[in-house]
């Protein structure tokens, strides 16, 4: 990923590209100006007439790369990762001139290898978009909220952890916007990758309408709760000797009842929106 984005860094739109046909269209009517010969005369028409199917070419090519981004995001969207992938990565190298298509064409590849588990690339490329943004800029919020999850799936805890606290300002916003719901879900997983399960317990409350704006992703947060509660009822199993009747390992036994009851309605919830 970083080879890629090296060979082929952005470039936005060549000046010499925006000027050269207007410039040319001065020349010509220089020349037809300065000249009494009649055919010069028709110069200014045919340079006009050039400029329009050089415009038109570009037109053309600009829409055209639209479209292949547009198919690259549908493929993405329907989980065809590997083709999205495929397709992507031939893509970036021609959309150079345009930072918006590379940005679009890079943030998705980032994606795309997250999704395959490919972290450490999909971390350099959430940095190169990340590093070309202000902070406070919707998509740079966005880049980092991802890129923690990513840190979080690929045992970078402590930059995880680091870059969730920058991002507490989330917290702070009244309505759950896709993006604070990411920010939750980073929340969840950090709290089940350091084994804080009464943290990412004690999150249930609002999980469901926290999680919502995430569609059908939301699930994976479910199955983290469900893991949740099923991995503290595993500890209370583990603390208390089975052949021992007192009143404590009684209501441990109950409690265990109520976590494991628990951890089943997440689950069932979790595969309501995702396969097993």
């Amino acid at each position: 990923m970083h080879d890629l984005l090296a060979a082929y860094p952005a470039r936005g739109t060549s000046r010499w590209m925006t000027w050269m046909p207007l410039a040319v269209l001065a020349g010509v009517m220089v020349v037809a100006l300065t000249s009494t010969h009649p055919l010069m005369q028709l110069l200014p028409w045919a340079a006009l007439i050039g400029m329009l199917i050089f415009m038109s070419m570009r037109v053309r090519m600009v829409r055209d790369l639209e479209r292949q981004t547009q198919r690259v995001q549908e493929l993405a969207m329907l989980r065809h990762q590997r083709q999205a992938l495929d397709a992507g990565w031939e893509l970036l190298p021609k959309v150079t001139g345009s930072l918006d298509l590379y940005a679009r064409i890079t943030a998705l590849l980032a994606h795309l290898l997250d999704q395959m588990k490919a972290y450490e690339p999909a971390i350099v490329g959430y940095d190169y978009l990340i590093e070309r943004l202000p902070a406070e800029h919707p998509a740079s919020v966005q880049l980092r909220v991802h890129k923690a999850i990513v840190q979080l799936e690929s045992d970078h805890l402590a930059d995880a952890d680091d870059a969730l606290r920058k991002l507490r300002v989330l917290q702070q916003q009244p309505s759950i916007t896709p993006v604070q719901a990411a920010y939750h879900y980073a929340l969840l997983l950090q709290s089940v990758r350091t084994h804080h399960y009464d943290d990412a317990i004690a999150m249930a409350g609002g999980l469901l309408d926290n999680l919502r704006p995430l569609g059908v992703d939301a699930g994976y947060g479910h199955a983290l709760l469900a893991w949740s509660y099923a991995a503290h009822a595993d500890r209370l199993r583990q603390r208390e000797p089975e052949a021992q009747e007192t009143e404590a390992a009684e209501a441990a036994r109950t409690r265990e009842k109520e976590l494991m009851s628990s951890a089943t309605q997440w689950w069932s919830r979790a595969t309501l929106l995702l396969p097993v």
